[in-house]
């Protein structure tokens, strides 16, 4: 009987889906992929990214599933990853692979609190500065007020240049 290879590709095709079987091998490439600054920082992902920035990990060699940087680093410091459960990362940053930063959410939740909390002018999005406009956007009142002095500003202007 040989002995197990030990070279990448054995490790790669060796790969199970669950990070929390992983082998101290299998684990030191994962995290030398994350650079980290400290415990409550966000967790630089350095290895591969796709789907808008997110990191990703291939298990199970080249014919494996993709998965999350951020659910490896989560199963491997916190636990399994709960089964039909989506990533919701609190600190918004794509790239992030810290644990602590990475909240399993039901897709109903994700959407329910998916919302912005504010306008792209940084004015509070609550019910009463928020309104539907005739095409079903959501638009928010302080900066439509703001926008339409501009208007009224600049056709002023117009009208005075042309006189």
């Amino acid at each position: 009987m040989t002995a197990p290879r030990t070279d990448r590709r054995s490790l790669r095709a060796a790969t199970p889906p669950d990070a929390t079987t992983w082998t101290t091998e299998q684990r030191q490439r994962f995290w030398a992929k994350v650079v980290i600054r400290n415990r409550t920082a966000c967790w630089c992902w350095t290895g591969a990214r796709v789907n808008g920035g997110y990191g990703h990990v291939q298990v199970g060699g080249r014919k494996g599933r993709k998965r999350m940087a951020a659910h490896i680093a989560y199963e491997l410091e916190r636990g399994p990853w709960p089964t039909g459960m989506r990533a919701v990362l609190l600190c918004r940053n794509h790239a992030c692979a810290n644990p602590w930063h990475v909240n399993p959410s039901t897709h109903a939740e994700m959407v329910r609190t998916g919302r912005r909390r504010v306008c792209r002018r940084g004015h509070n999005q609550t019910p009463k500065n928020i309104y539907q406009n005739g095409r079903g956007h959501r638009r928010c009142r302080l900066c439509e007020r703001e926008l339409a002095r501009e208007r009224r500003r600049l056709a002023r202007r117009h009208t005075q240049e042309a006189a």
